[in-house]
């Protein structure tokens, strides 16, 4: 059974680095989920 990938919810104010920062942990094999600060 394989393990799963680590889920990493990323909590930003600025769309462009949650971006970003999602991209870099895709590359590193996890799974982020982006919440936008209001």
């Amino acid at each position: 059974m394989q393990n799963p990938k680590p889920l990493v919810l990323i909590v930003e104010d600025e769309k462009e680095m949650a971006q970003v920062i999602n991209d870099h942990l895709e590359a590193a094999d996890m799974t982020p989920q982006i919440f936008h600060r209001c």
